[in-house]
């Protein structure tokens, strides 16, 4: 890890505050004496920012909330003043009414963003943007890493979604080169981190994401379980690298893949979820397959930015204690019937290996 410069106690900014992973990251960044000027959707709704409202009294003075609609624009100005570090973690996963192009909505995200970056770029020392793993792989049968190498890295970029395939992948690829146009232009530091699909303890009983829903899957009767593999990065994980993009020097200008290595079958994380919870019936899986397999470099998060990935074990137990205590999940008990297993994903296409059974969103 190169020279670090510590941001304790400086005034930033985190977009989508009140996000599963932003929740997060203003908790990790209030714990370093940050003050935080937090943008949401709906910031007087109280159920909503129950989880930031504590977080509030049990920080004050330090997490000013700010009502802020990435499609708005200029929805950013008031939270970016005095602003050094901006982590961009906001984002849009379906189309809105009144925005039926989900492409262009999308970037319009980044327009919109760097235009209230540009007016206060003479405070804003760094931009840490939060992007997708879909910007490197478009998770496509036969899609191979660059280089003749095995596994994908940062080098490579998504050669496989188009505007007609996989239109969530495409659209995440552009939004990211978008964001390196506007802070080339405009002279400010950027880092990129692209996730997969984050799992790990939720802050707020509100928390989205695909994650939460297969957990509760697994545990109550909203489902039939977990039908797809994962490639997964524990949240903690994520809101240390945002930290660590912004305060390691030579972390400017770099891409780096935020995520655990493997593609995991979901046999594997019912055996943890029941393991951990061996009073609840745990809803079966589609198929027996255990074994793991590697799909990504993470080293150079982890060499560059010294954080280390959470294990998988304590990522999925750690989730699911704490979507029971939140009261998410209404477990079955011990002797109730379960579900029935997920349906194999992609009927007519045999599951030899755990990629088979990955999650393709749009596809």
């Amino acid at each position: 890890m190169g020279e670090r410069v510590p941001i304790d106690g400086k005034t930033v900014c985190v977009t989508g505050a009140n996000g599963f992973v932003a929740s997060e990251l203003t908790r990790q960044l209030l714990e370093k004496g940050c003050t935080v000027r937090g943008t949401v959707r709906g910031v007087d709704d109280k159920e909503k920012m129950a989880h930031l409202i504590q977080l509030q009294e049990k920080f004050p003075g330090k997490l000013h909330l700010f009502e802020g609609d990435a499609l708005i624009a200029g929805t950013f100005d008031k939270a970016f003043e005095g602003c050094e570090v901006i982590f961009h973690v906001a984002s849009v996963i379906k189309p809105r009414p009144g925005q039926p192009d989900f492409i262009e909505t999308v970037c319009k995200v980044a327009d919109d963003t760097f235009a209230s970056v540009e007016k206060h770029k003479q405070t804003i020392k760094r931009i840490i943007v939060t992007c997708s793993f879909a910007s490197i792989s478009g998770f496509a049968p036969g899609e191979k890493p660059g280089g003749g190498r095995k596994l994908f890295n940062e080098e490579d970029r998504n050669s496989t979604s188009t505007p007609d395939n996989a239109a969530f992948m495409y659209a995440r690829m552009l939004a990211e080169d978008k964001s390196w146009d506007y802070a080339k232009k405009l002279g400010v530091e950027m880092v990129s981190l692209h996730l997969t699909n984050v799992w790990g303890p939720p802050l707020s009983p509100l928390a989205g994401g695909l994650s939460v829903k297969f957990i509760k899957m697994l545990m109550d009767r909203s489902g039939r379980g977990m039908p797809y593999a994962v490639i997964h990065g524990d949240v903690r994980t994520v809101g240390e690298a945002h930290i660590a993009a912004a305060e390691v020097k030579k972390a400017a200008g770099q891409r780096y893949i935020i995520s655990d290595t493997d593609i995991v079958p979901p046999k594997v994380v019912v055996d943890i979820v029941q393991k951990a919870f061996p009073e609840y019936e745990i809803t079966p899986p589609p198929c027996d397959m255990v074994e793991t397999e590697p799909f990504l470099d993470n080293s150079k998060f982890q060499r560059d930015l010294g954080v280390k990935p959470y294990p998988l074990e304590k990522t999925i137990v750690d989730m699911a204690k704490r979507v029971v205590e939140l009261g998410v999940v209404d477990p079955i008990k011990k002797g109730e019937p379960p579900n029935p297993p997920a349906p194999m994903p992609y009927p007519g296409r045999p599951a030899k290996t755990a990629r088979d059974l990955l999650w393709l969103p749009d596809v």
